[in-house]
């Protein structure tokens, strides 16, 4: 959505590199900054984590610990699921290009990106092997 924000629209873009040039920004790209929720999230989890397991079972505060720690484990691992279905949906169409001008749909519900490489196929007369490319 960025980028096509920054393709589009000129105000948009003139917008972000004057915040950029802003010093709270300290020569960050706005790029750079969109990750960072997702990053601390993750980083509030193991801290959470740790901070329950030094906490006594009998502190008043362990059972609110509890229920934060479980909350934002159900956040992180929601953030890692989706994070792992887009790049499973990058390699897909990276792959969907490759077999452009084939009837071939790659992009198909459920359809998972595993492993792609070369394999050598013997043709039934025995003529030589023929390298192909496979994708899993």
């Amino acid at each position: 959505v960025l980028e096509i924000q920054l393709k589009k629209n000129k105000a948009f873009r003139r917008f972000k590199k004057l915040q950029e040039a802003r010093p709270e920004f300290k020569d960050q790209k706005l790029e750079d900054l969109l990750q960072t929720p997702v990053q601390r999230i993750l980083q509030y989890n193991h801290f959470l984590q740790d901070l329950t397991a030094n906490t006594s079972p009998d502190d008043p505060e362990f059972e609110q610990l509890s229920k934060a720690v479980a909350a934002v484990s159900e956040v992180s691992q929601r953030i890692q699921d989706n994070t792992r279905q887009h790049e499973n949906h990058l390699q897909l169409c990276r792959v969907q290009k490759l077999m452009k001008g084939r009837k071939t749909k790659v992009m198909a519900a459920g359809r998972w990106y595993i492993r792609e490489g070369w394999l050598k196929t013997v043709p039934p007369k025995g003529t030589e092997a023929k390298p192909k490319m496979f994708f899993l």
